[in-house]
């Protein structure tokens, strides 16, 4: 009865991170949309810069699928963003007793003979600026519960190629560009570059 009721609590854990995950995910997205032509104006010339949709919207679930579930192999709560409307077409978010990991993942998918597409420098810099914008907004937003705001908060953001051959999906590269972190995690410095560097190691 006793293990019963501890799994029992653990869905129950999981479902609470999810339910206000999902919430803090979408308020962004939303915050974003509304404000991005301000945040980049002042950075990029060319504001249709801002996202570039894949050529097929079916081709692209598929990869960005795929990336959602090997983060949950390795424990992390995932949301796929609505009709990739931010830079990260992935979120993730890992939670330890005492940090919190958010990844922000933005996925390229080819078939075929194709290779994945890599990030050009100014889409780098827009999902640099992007994260941010999160890292402020998880700080910010109301529906984040205070017991993770209070957590050391690493986020980091990168890229994700996935190539679509005979029915199977294969990571083709994977890499971390920046991430953040508190100055209270300065010292765990080597630690932080390498869980992040772990983590993008699809």
């Amino acid at each position: 009865m006793e293990t019963f009721n501890l799994e029992l609590d653990i869905i129950l854990i999981k479902k609470k991170i999810m339910k206000w995950f999902e919430e803090f995910i979408e308020e962004t997205r939303e915050l974003w949309q509304k404000q991005k032509e301000d945040t980049i104006s002042k950075i990029m010339e060319d504001i249709d810069l801002l996202l570039e949709e894949l050529t097929s919207k079916e081709k692209g679930d598929i990869g960005e699928e795929h990336v959602e579930e090997l983060l949950a192999n390795r424990e992390f709560y995932t949301v796929i963003t609505k009709r990739s409307q931010t830079p990260s077409d992935v979120t993730g978010l890992r939670v330890s007793k005492n940090y919190v990991h958010i990844m922000l993942v933005q996925v390229k998918t080819a078939k075929v003979q194709k290779q994945p597409r890599v990030l050009s420098n100014q889409n780098i810099c827009i999902l640099r600026i992007f994260t941010k914008f999160v890292l402020d907004r998880f700080k910010e937003s109301t529906t984040v519960p205070e017991e993770y705001k209070t957590k050391v908060l690493l986020i980091s953001n990168g890229y994700v190629g996935i190539k679509i051959q005979d029915g199977e999906q294969t990571v083709m590269n994977s890499n971390a560009f920046t991430f953040w972190w508190p100055t209270k995690l300065d010292k765990f410095k080597d630690l932080a570059k390498e869980l992040v560097a772990t983590s993008y190691d699809l």
